[in-house]
């Protein structure tokens, strides 16, 4: 019983670690790509724009993975710490509760990650659309 709980307390830090660089990656390349396309916004229109209603879909995209990430990085803790009850709950003989924080967790990392992807591929579709005339 010992050996399993540092087992499964190795794989959970090892596993929040991951949540963690997943949420600065999504963050730095969604920030990086808004700032990017913010200062170049004047060069890459040109004259005449075309479907700047992507382009601005694409910010949106990229400003809702801003938005919700901290709240992914506050469920973690939150979880983190409901783990460490749980470890001492689990000792007593109680119930653990943390895997709905956990599912909270992965439904707010796949959001995240499924609005960098949409807002990377509007903002080349904006690109692609302004530049092959």
């Amino acid at each position: 019983r010992e050996e399993y709980l540092i087992e499964r307390r190795d794989a959970l830090a090892e596993k929040y670690q991951s949540i963690s660089a997943f949420d600065k990656m999504l963050v730095t390349l969604s920030s990086g790509a808004l700032v990017f396309s913010i200062t170049f916004f004047d060069r890459i229109l040109g004259e005449n724009p075309r479907s700047l209603s992507i382009l601005f879909a694409s910010w949106v995209s990229f400003l809702i993975v801003l938005i919700i990430t901290p709240f992914s990085i506050y469920l973690s803790q939150k979880a983190v710490n409901e783990y460490i009850e749980s470890l001492e709950t689990s000792i007593t003989g109680g119930v653990s509760t943390h895997t709905e924080r956990r599912n909270a967790i992965a439904i707010i990392n796949r959001s995240s990650f499924i609005f960098y992807f949409v807002g990377m591929m509007l903002l080349a579709l904006f690109a692609f659309l302004n530049t092959a005339r």
